[in-house]
């Protein structure tokens, strides 16, 4: 059965192909996230990205000019907050940090873009889609300002030959079957993936043992462990570590390793970062992401030899935190 993502990336893709304002122009679609649409544009050394229910609240919204500049406002906010926070990661990644630019761009939606677009989710959406789309003439058209980011396009991960730097998480399901944090956390820390987790990070590093370049890897590996350390330490925040290519390493055309921090932040990040355990947290669901982070760098940095001054109450989540276990 064809999974809700790859319906998405499925569909978005009939309408780039069938789309009339997008003919001419090599726009390809590299993937659908939990947030954001991914184009590549020709041979251009960047990838545009627009956020997925930002778009789709405009076309929403699109007979209701108030709404319209109401949903660029805030959207344009969060773009602001998230280049300040991008500048403060920059502090400890430097260049490593593929930085994000913004732009915008008026848009041309006929009825028929917005059904080749939607109209297979409107079961999933309660029939909003449907009903929106039955309300609208034939010959409906509309022109929406839309806020897009660009960001430097990796080479090596378009041709599939990065390493992804990956963390360790369990289902929401499991870990919502603690009735208090320190029982999730137990939970957590018995998983039966645990232990395979484990095993799969001994072999990778197993793996790299024999070979002088397997030593600059791991040397990799300990400086983004050490770096992400330092700016959980000084701003209590966690990063995405768990996304594929999120931090990738890889080697460049001169035979030299290196690596990139691509999308180091969780969708809705900057409204996550502030929850804490005593704050309204449903089945402490930000606590499953927080302790999965903490635990998985814990983890990494013990296999490969470093050492680093992480406590839980570092992060920002479980600041106050006193664990019973």
């Amino acid at each position: 059965m064809e999974g809700v993502l790859a319906k998405q990336k499925r569909v978005a893709e009939e309408y780039i192909r069938g789309s009339e304002q997008f003919k001419g122009r090599d726009l390809e679609l590299i993937d659908i996230g939990c947030e954001d649409i991914v184009f590549r544009l020709g041979e251009n050394r960047k990838v545009v990205k627009v956020d997925k229910d930002y778009f789709t609240n405009l076309l929403f919204e699109s007979e209701d000019p108030s709404r319209i500049r109401e949903n660029n406002e805030k959207y344009r906010e969060k773009l602001k907050r998230y280049k300040e926070e991008e500048k403060v990661l920059e502090r400890y990644f430097g260049n490593h940090l593929l930085k994000h630019s913004y732009f915008r761009q008026s848009l041309s939606f006929t009825k028929s873009d917005f059904v080749r677009l939607f109209s297979e989710f409107k079961d999933e959406r309660d029939g909003e889609v449907g009903r929106f789309l039955e309300g609208l003439p034939e010959d409906w058209v509309v022109e929406i300002l839309v806020y897009f980011k660009t960001q430097e396009k990796m080479e090596a991960v378009a041709k599939k030959e990065a390493s992804t730097f990956e963390g360790f998480l369990i289902r929401a399901s499991d870990w919502n079957e603690g009735k208090s944090l320190d029982e999730s956390i137990e939970i957590f820390n018995n998983h039966p993936l645990v232990s395979k987790y484990l095993k799969w990070l001994r072999e990778k590093k197993e793996q790299l043992n024999p070979s002088p370049e397997g030593e600059i890897i791991k040397n990799i590996i300990v400086e983004i462990i050490l770096k992400i350390t330092d700016y959980v330490k000084d701003t209590g925040n966690i990063l995405d570590i768990f996304g594929k290519n999120n931090f990738t390493f890889f080697q460049k055309d001169n035979g030299e390793w290196d690596y990139k921090v691509l999308d180091p932040f969780y969708p809705d990040f900057l409204e996550r970062s502030k929850v804490n355990f005593q704050s309204d947290d449903e089945n402490y669901s930000e606590g499953r992401i927080n302790y999965a982070f903490y635990w998985s760098i814990k983890e990494i940095a013990e296999t490969f030899g470093v050492e680093i001054d992480l406590r839980l109450d570092d992060l920002n989540y479980f600041k106050g935190y006193e664990s019973s276990l």
